[in-house]
């Protein structure tokens, strides 16, 4: 055998084997969604609780950035609102003087 032989036979174990898997993979996919593998109302109750959790956690990270972008925004008004102050006082202080 030559080289090029040895390669199309490794090729062609190697579609066998990944064909193998995907078969498996698929087989087990059926026979969970069907309840063999694990009862379907117990993974019914793991998926809920898994995607409560990952809502809960979704809110949280939200509601977080909302206040840290809120109080961002309340310290600008801030800032805002004592330079404003200070060029109202400057234009009273200036108009006193006249």
């Amino acid at each position: 055998m030559d080289g090029t032989q040895i390669s199309s036979i490794q090729q062609i174990v190697d579609l066998i084997n990944a064909g193998g898997v995907t078969a498996i993979l698929i087989t087990l996919l059926v026979l969970f969604f069907r309840g063999d593998v694990i009862p379907r109302k117990v993974y019914e109750r793991m998926l809920r609780d898994t995607l409560t959790k990952i809502a809960a956690d979704i809110i949280t990270s939200v509601t977080a950035l909302l206040k840290e972008q809120d109080n961002y925004c309340e310290k600008q008004v801030d800032a805002l609102g004592k330079r404003f102050n200070h060029i109202e006082d400057c234009l009273e202080k200036s108009a006193r003087e006249r």
